[in-house]
């Protein structure tokens, strides 16, 4: 599994591998959610329509796959720093990266990135993703990271104003949005 996050969080480059949509919450301490868990958080961040369903749990309780209709949704969580290289260009940012022992992330594996944005449905694909992570907020985490865009929100109270705030100083968040047309 360590192999796969190294690979899943490093930021992508035009011409690497197929990149799908993926938000990973830098956390404080470990602080694993049962299956059980994972499954409630789920029902909350997406009511309607289909049933929200565990279809399976896999390494040893540490992931969790969860669907809902067409999408597929995989929870990880590690008890060991990231893996990722490089460093942030601020303090506040790299201070999250410095400090955290653990983490979870929240992604959606069928689905491309690339595919997304074709059909103008990126934004609307990690919003998904960031209920979950919303609801899954707490003191305990540090920041929020998005690795095919390679940009961290450091954590600055609730998520919502963590993002308002990452807009606000200069980090390019557009991917979040649905562009007009």
């Amino acid at each position: 599994m360590l192999n796969w996050l190294r690979t899943k969080l490093r930021p992508r480059t035009e011409d690497s591998a197929e990149t799908h949509p993926c938000v990973v919450v830098l956390l404080k301490a470990p602080e694993f959610q049962s299956a059980q868990d994972a499954l409630e958080i789920g029902k909350k961040a997406w009511p309607g329509g289909d049933p929200v369903e565990l279809v399976q749990t896999l390494e040893n309780g540490s992931s969790h796959i969860l669907r809902r209709g067409k999408f597929w949704f995989a929870v990880h969580q590690g008890n060991l720093p990231c893996d990722v290289a490089g460093q942030e260009a601020t303090e506040l940012l790299q201070r999250p990266w410095d400090e955290h022992t653990a983490w979870l992330s929240i992604d959606l594996p069928m689905q491309s990135t690339a595919q997304l944005k074709k059909i103008d449905s990126l934004g609307s694909a990690y919003r998904l993703l960031l209920v979950y992570a919303f609801l899954s907020w707490s003191p305990n985490c540090l920041a929020i990271y998005f690795p095919a865009e390679g940009i961290t929100v450091p954590n600055l109270g609730d998520l919502a104003d963590s993002i308002n705030w990452a807009r606000k100083n200069g980090q390019n968040l557009d991917f979040l949005s649905t562009s007009p047309g």
